[in-house]
């Protein structure tokens, strides 16, 4: 009995750890590699949650996280990977763990945690060699070079960055090489190497228009200061207002402001400013107020550059009170968290044992049908064994010029006698068969259809059959199928169509058979 339950414990395992992933959320996937988060967020709104199992689940959240990132929503809670996390942690999924981590680092620098976001980056950076996903591994080193870059550690930012474009130029990912141009760029500009700044900053113009519309803006925000420094004024203030019109950041509408005030331009200098003060970091208005005030003095204002210089002491307590609200607010959500998971737990003790005697009835019934199976299977290779040799003994005596003899008609009889007592279970397979035969395809198979389909071709060609499994190590099913497509005449050509296989998938089908095939000595 303790073997039974050991068992079941185990199908209930293995089947969780290969939960077919949901086709819709694959598609999401790839279009968010494909920067066309509207459409992922889209198809992912179609989803019902609820319908999902686990393993679904975390894969959604996860991708419905990176859209509201990717749409520049506000995610106020930056635990709401830490399910995704743990779950990918404890069923060894690399990939979407490395792509959790990244996410969940970028929620945290977003909201001014760069401790703690950088922790993040180094537990995805811990598994750049589990993962084989690209552009996880460029977001990883790039993101590491962003948050080194941000906090002075040029030397780090420069070996991260590097391997980055390393990687983004092997597989020609264009959105990545431009932002590692471009941070490469910003790295020159803070160390004050102008010309090497300028260098990056044109080698990334053909990439900026392959890159998210906010890193976009940013980049021509960034490639104004290189037209500026050249004293090409109109292509400076051109790209300013491209990345206005592209995506408004304060970055743009003070460099904006900054420009017109150089130009004598008072008016709209002014009206930039404004338009920058009215963002919603607290961080960002207060270094504003700063550059606005000093800006208001060097026009006369001087009392009204000091009224904003007198705001910054209550903003920068407004930062403070954000922050100690979200860290109490982060202790709460990690209360809630242990609570729920305690909760899990008991009722995870009852799942178990009705999951446990469901697994049971189906290994049994699976074991039911499999005994059944075989059975059959092995009555029709006998019986296979059989036809081919009374087919034999008739051909030797017609040789011997005895076709009409009594022992030829009951050597025929007995052959028609043993097909009828298996046609039934030959039918599905030559109805599949014919089905190719008449033009049809295999894109909606399954095993099953293939191995019925090589079970009838038995009856039809007994040697070839052996020979698939007497000349090959574990051929598949379909590969079987495969080899009996190319048996019966079929062009290269025409498999492709009949089995939906790409010049690449056809190439690495005949590898694989390739390399079962037993080689004489072996």
């Amino acid at each position: 009995m303790k073997k039974f339950i050991v068992l079941s414990l185990f199908f209930v395992f293995i089947a969780c750890q290969h939960s077919a992933l949901h086709p819709k959320l694959m598609e999401a996937d790839s279009l968010f590699h494909r920067e066309e988060p509207d459409s992922a967020v889209q198809m992912l709104n179609g989803i019902v949650p609820s319908s999902l199992d686990k393993a679904n689940l975390m894969y959604y959240i996860l991708l419905k996280t990176i859209g509201q990132y990717k749409q520049y929503v506000p995610i106020e809670s930056d635990t709401v990977l830490d399910g995704c996390i743990e779950y990918y942690r404890d069923t060894k999924d690399y990939n979407h763990l490395a792509m959790a981590y990244v996410y969940k680092s970028s929620i945290l620098s977003e909201n001014n945690k760069q401790k703690e976001a950088v922790l993040c980056l180094k537990e995805a950076e811990s598994l750049l060699h589990d993962i084989d996903d690209v552009d996880v591994k460029i977001r990883i080193l790039s993101n590491l070079a962003f948050e080194n870059e941000f906090s002075g550690n040029y030397q780090k930012a420069f070996s991260y960055i590097k391997r980055a474009l390393i990687k983004a130029k092997q597989v020609n990912n264009r959105r990545w090489i431009a932002f590692c141009y471009e941070l490469l760029s910003v790295i020159y500009s803070d160390i004050n190497q102008l010309d090497s700044c300028d260098y990056y900053q044109k080698l990334a113009i053909p990439y900026i228009s392959f890159m998210p519309r906010r890193e976009q803006s940013l980049a021509y925000s960034n490639l104004s200061s290189y037209y500026y420094r050249k004293g090409d004024y109109l292509n400076t203030e051109e790209l300013l207002k491209k990345s206005i019109s592209i995506y408004p950041t304060v970055d743009a509408y003070g460099r904006l402001a900054e420009f017109y005030s150089f130009q004598g331009n008072h008016a709209k200098a002014d009206s930039c400013w404004k338009i920058a003060l009215k963002t919603n970091d607290l961080e960002h208005r207060s270094l504003l107020y700063f550059t606005y005030a000093d800006w208001l003095a060097k026009q006369g204002k001087k009392e009204k550059g000091w009224i904003f210089l007198k705001k910054i002491p209550a903003l920068k307590d407004s930062l403070a009170y954000q922050r100690q609200a979200e860290a109490i607010k982060e202790v709460q959500d990690g209360y809630d968290r242990e609570m729920a998971k305690l909760m899990f737990e008991k009722n995870l003790q009852l799942a178990i044992a009705g999951i446990v005697f469901l697994v049971l009835i189906l290994w049994l019934v699976w074991m039911s049908y499999r005994l059944k199976s075989q059975k059959a299977k092995k009555k029709l290779a006998e019986n296979q064994v059989l036809i081919a040799k009374y087919t034999t003994q008739i051909k030797q005596l017609v040789k011997e010029g005895k076709d009409s003899s009594k022992e030829v008609r009951e050597l025929q009889r007995k052959i028609d006698a043993i097909r009828d007592s298996h046609i039934e279970m030959l039918y599905k397979g030559k109805d599949k068969y014919d089905e190719i035969i008449q033009g049809g395809n295999t894109l909606t198979w399954h095993k099953s259809d293939f191995n019925d389909v090589i079970e009838y071709y038995r009856s039809v060609d007994l040697p070839f059959v052996l020979h698939l499994e007497q000349e090959y190590l574990s051929l598949s099913a379909s590969d079987k199928f495969f080899l009996l497509l190319k048996e019966i005449g079929m062009q290269e050509e025409e498999i492709q169509q009949i089995m939906g296989l790409t010049d690449g998938a056809l190439r690495t089908k005949r590898s694989r058979i390739k390399e079962k095939e037993i080689q004489i000595g072996e």
